[in-house]
């Protein structure tokens, strides 16, 4: 909330601990570590989902690429086999 307002731009961890009572049941250093990894999460947000979508749309087409494969070669099977029992008929 105060790192999104931009709150934590302007005061140090230490400041901002001290500005909300709710804060304060937090050791300074863990307090601390949470406000630049909030920091670090809205700034670098943009490329995490860029980098998500991207991890997604090429596991999805590897997916339809082995489903594509799988259903070729069944079919291109059951194509053969109705060949050759015309093939077997004929003879």
């Amino acid at each position: 909330m105060d790192v999104e307002s931009g709150l934590a731009k302007k005061l140090k961890p230490a400041s901002l601990q001290k500005y909300r009572v709710e804060y304060e049941i937090f050791p300074p250093k863990v307090f601390r570590g949470h406000v630049y990894q909030e920091e670090r999460a809205q700034r670098e947000k943009g490329y995490w989902t860029h980098q998500r979508n991207q991890d997604g749309r090429e596991r999805r087409d590897k997916e339809v690429e082995e489903m594509k494969s799988e259903w070729e070669n069944e079919h291109f099977l059951e194509d053969r086999e109705e060949e050759l029992e015309v093939v077997d008929s004929e003879i």
